[in-house]
């Protein structure tokens, strides 16, 4: 009888779930919120209460985005910080940190996390086709 070789996923995958939920979740906010106050504030909907309280509940909203750009940022450390150990990426962590402040939430917070997430899906990528041919031997 053959035995199979589990493999333990690497911590780098399981922190990758979460920063790609956690993505989801800021750019709802950013874009959501962000979207729904500029086409009120154009729409001058000042002169309607409704309108007006639409436009406040938007901003909340999108001023509300900094709450999971924070987490984005943790969990785009980790990753980064798992793919550069295990040789993946050139990068170190650091440098998340370094433009998640140059970058903030509110201009273009979102390159951060989404390039990270897509190096995260390359390795992925990687790892499972190694994983397949280590099994097919």
């Amino acid at each position: 009888m053959e035995a199979k070789t589990q493999t333990k996923t690497p911590d780098w995958i399981i922190s990758w779930k979460s920063l790609r939920i956690w993505i989801k979740i800021f750019l709802i906010l950013w874009l959501g919120g962000g979207g729904v106050f500029l086409f009120f504030t154009t729409r001058g909907a000042d002169s309607n209460q409704l309108f007006s309280i639409i436009k406040s509940i938007a901003l909340i909203a999108f001023l509300s985005s900094i709450v999971p750009y924070i987490f984005c940022m943790v969990f785009a450390y980790k990753v980064q910080a798992g793919l550069h150990d295990e040789g993946y990426i050139k990068h170190g962590p650091w440098q998340v940190l370094v433009a998640a402040i140059i970058l903030n939430p509110y201009f273009l917070g979102f390159y951060v996390p989404l390039s990270v997430s897509g190096a995260a899906r390359k390795a992925a990528k990687t790892l499972k086709a190694k994983d397949e041919a280590a099994s097919s031997i």
